[in-house]
């Protein structure tokens, strides 16, 4: 099974793996995983580039109940992950449009938009070390007065 997955992988194909859900004990949080029926679920989340948890969620404008995957790996109730890095927290249920966010052919409102990267110009700047100013402004503590007002 492993060297399927490694091949299919390679291939340069897309796959879906669907699987049912584990609950796992982990000091008293339970985690939720793909259920495998080998020991190969502890690597397959290694195997994938994308491992997310399809659940439903209410949406409070409309009433309508809502489909969404969970790829958020910040998540300590869920094993999921992102190595693309282009699907941000939550996606749509729609592998087109999943391909589609992934190679950057198009953009969606749940795909977190890219990091701007700054110029050299704001790198350099902020490389620069400030230089304090040396003009100190002597007080009396017991007067309460600077050196400015006793003249």
């Amino acid at each position: 099974m492993r060297n399927f997955l490694k091949t299919m992988r390679d291939s340069g194909k897309h796959i879906v793996i669907v699987a049912h859900v584990q609950e796992k004990d982990d000091d008293g949080r339970v985690i939720k995983r793909p259920m495998v029926a080998t020991r190969l679920s502890e690597e397959l989340v290694n195997l994938v580039d994308i491992v997310g948890y399809m659940t439903t969620i209410n949406d409070t404008d409309t009433g309508d109940t809502k489909r969404l995957i969970i790829v958020d790996p910040a998540s300590d109730k869920y094993v999921a992950k992102d190595r693309t890095g282009r699907l941000g927290r939550y996606i749509e249920p729609d592998f087109t449009k999943i391909v589609d966010g992934v190679r950057g052919d198009a953009e969606y409102a749940w795909i977190a938009p890219a990091p701007t990267l700054a110029s050299r110009e704001q790198i350099e700047a902020a490389a620069k070390p400030t230089i304090p100013s040396s003009r100190v402004e002597m007080t009396d503590a017991r007067l309460g007065k600077s050196e400015a007002d006793r003249k």
